[in-house]
């Protein structure tokens, strides 16, 4: 789950969108952002600190 403080965090550092999947369908919320175009890529550095 994504909690506040970490979307705060993700967002000071740049991010635009923050999609949470544990409550949120990622391809559904990414199709509403880009308009249906998808995306070429995206980041996750909300994992785990082995992850990063």
């Amino acid at each position: 789950m994504v909690c506040v403080e970490k979307e705060l965090y993700v967002k000071k550092l740049g991010a635009t969108h923050v999609i949470n999947i544990s409550n949120e369908d990622l391809i559904e919320e990414v199709n509403k952002i880009t308009n249906g175009k998808g995306v070429s890529f995206s980041v996750d550095k909300i994992g785990v600190s082995t992850v990063m």
